[in-house]
């Protein structure tokens, strides 16, 4: 049976538990990956998960995980445009100004 993971909201540090056992340190761990493209990946396998799926309530779950991931990743890639714009206009000016 197919799965779809919904991304999982980000707990505020006061929020954190801390794990029982030992923690690998930090070096070992494996970094989040936040970019669009791993957004996108998720978003893509929550629809195929969705159309494999006779469940109607795993399609339900399996479509709300695509719109959060395909949200997620728009979000991404507007402030990532954002900043490119922003980077430019800030060289534009100090261009200008010499």
């Amino acid at each position: 049976m197919p799965t779809c993971t919904a991304p999982r909201p980000r707990p505020s540090s006061s929020h954190r538990r801390r794990p029982a056992g030992p923690t690998a340190p930090r070096s070992r761990r494996k970094p989040i990956s936040t970019t669009s493209e791993f957004y996108l990946a998720q978003a893509a396998e929550s629809a195929r998960a969705a159309r494999e799926t006779n469940l109607s309530n795993v399609r339900e779950r399996c479509l709300r995980a695509e719109a959060a991931w395909q949200a997620m990743a728009d979000r991404l890639i507007r402030n990532e445009q954002g900043r490119q714009s922003q980077a430019a206009d800030k060289q534009r000016q100090q261009d200008a100004n010499r």
